[in-house]
């Protein structure tokens, strides 16, 4: 498993680093130039973390298609650890993507103070960047292992848009039923979104190693 663990480390880190890079270019220039927009600092948040989560998905599946989804099955190693490593890079990259951003806000915080109306704003910020990035992942994954033409782009593509499309759902219902909730009621409702999110990423894993044992070459 660390092996594998390895080897997707090899392959995404190049375009990994150069994302770290631009990222904290742009977070020193929120700090420096963005002054008190907290609009800035929302519209990071979403970038950093969904951006790191696209591309560590493409990055991983870009080139795995077909015949080296064959080749690495002449191994000693079980279909389902080869979804488990990358399911697990995968999750490493949104943790990398979270703590950046989350440098940026207690920087953010201590040069300006907060800025926010209410507290509870942050924790909503990185609830829903957090699921799209999940649901984006649980889309992803099992549509690129079937996939026999490397279209791997177009399937992150369309995958961020349906985890924004699912994001934008869930929030509409949930503004919905609650018409003016609590503090209280909201971080009930970013813990939910956040275990809904986890559960789809899960169930996708199951799925997508289920689906990659039955699969032919």
């Amino acid at each position: 498993m660390l092996g594998l663990i390895r080897n997707n480390h090899y392959k995404i880190i190049s375009t990994f680093k150069l994302l770290l890079i631009f990222f904290v270019f742009i977070g020193f220039a929120v700090l420096v130039f963005g002054k008190r927009n907290t609009s800035l600092l929302t519209v990071y948040s979403y970038l950093s973390i969904v951006g790191l989560s696209l591309s560590t998905a493409i990055r991983l599946r870009k080139n795995n298609t077909g015949k080296w989804d064959q080749y690495i099955l002449t191994f000693p190693i079980k279909r389902s650890d080869i979804v488990k490593s990358e399911f697990i890079t995968q999750a490493i990259s949104l943790i990398v993507g979270v703590l950046i951003t989350g440098i940026l806000f207690s920087s953010f915080f201590a040069i300006y103070g907060f800025l926010f109306d209410r507290y509870i704003d942050t924790l909503l910020i990185f609830s829903s960047s957090i699921g799209i990035s999940l649901f984006m992942s649980a889309v992803f994954f099992p549509f690129s292992y079937r996939d026999n033409k490397d279209r791997t782009e177009v399937i992150g593509i369309i995958s961020l848009l349906i985890g924004i499309g699912l994001m934008i759902g869930i929030i509409t219902m949930l503004n919905t039923i609650f018409k003016n909730p609590t503090d209280t009621q909201l971080i009930i409702i970013g813990i939910g979104v956040q275990v809904l999110a986890i559960v789809t990423y899960l169930i996708s894993f199951f799925y997508t190693s289920s689906a990659f044992l039955r699969q032919e070459f």
